[in-house]
């Protein structure tokens, strides 16, 4: 009969509580946080500070377009290097939120 090396089970088990703690549910915290995103309030600025803008965070930035912004809110969003501002502007033209309504800002610059 074979074991295994318990090692082997250890390093995957640790392995899979990494990524299940650190998974990150974008619908249960937009579902926990339901009374924040259907909000009556619609504001003029939107203030994006220190983020990735990565694909798995989409929908948070869609849920604010949709719900909590109108027609001539402006965007501000921080970058860290002159690389992440073209990634930053597709993120944002995936959620419908044009260029011509962001401005970026060097984050080191505050």
């Amino acid at each position: 009969m074979d074991y295994g090396d318990v090692r082997t089970d250890e390093a995957y088990d640790s392995i899979r509580q990494y990524y299940a703690t650190t998974h990150k549910s974008t619908a249960f915290a937009i579902a926990k946080n339901e009374s924040f995103f259907n909000s009556p309030d619609k504001y003029n600025e939107i203030i994006i500070m220190g983020h990735s803008l990565s694909d798995v965070d989409l929908p948070y930035i869609q849920q604010i377009t949709t719900n909590l912004c109108h027609e001539n809110t402006r965007w501000y969003v921080s970058y860290y290097s002159e690389g992440e501002i073209a990634s930053h502007r597709r993120s944002l033209e995936k959620c419908s939120i044009s260029g011509n309504k962001v401005s970026f800002f060097r984050l080191c610059d505050l």
